[in-house]
């Protein structure tokens, strides 16, 4: 079963967060410990989606205790690199291939730092409400 575009952006958001978090911390924080942690996600889209952001170079494997950590400062990852790596950044000129990259510009506008906790108004929300458009 392929993975879900909307999944594997969670899951790129929900790994940097507990990566971040365990550097912060100054702890460490291993695949293993991302899929135990991470029970809404299976491990293939887990592993799937670490790959990924390991081979953008948003994440590093330290090879000698297998753990994974940011491979930048928080305050230099925003929304629009993690949408980028997991979405794509490209399109064909044709008017779909405009409007996606519209509605993908429009969703990674905010290019604040990733968040380490969603904030109150944020909580439960889950999709947009198409009443609210």
């Amino acid at each position: 079963k392929v993975a879900m575009p909307s999944q594997r952006l969670s899951a790129a958001f929900d790994i940097m967060e507990s990566v971040q978090k365990a550097f912060e911390e100054n702890t460490s924080v291993t695949e293993q410990d991302i899929i135990e942690h991470h029970p809404a996600y299976s491990a293939s889209i887990l592993q799937d989606v670490i790959h990924e952001l390991t081979s953008a170079e948003i994440l590093h494997l330290s090879t000698s205790h297998d753990q994974l950590l940011p491979a930048a400062p928080a305050s230099k990852l925003n929304h629009r690199i993690l949408i980028g790596v997991i979405l794509g950044t490209e399109a064909p000129d044709t008017p779909g291939g405009t409007f996606c990259l519209q509605a993908m510009n429009a969703a990674s506008r905010q290019s604040d730092p990733l968040p380490s906790e969603p904030s109150p108004e944020d909580s439960g929300k889950r999709q947009e409400d198409p009443s609210s458009t």
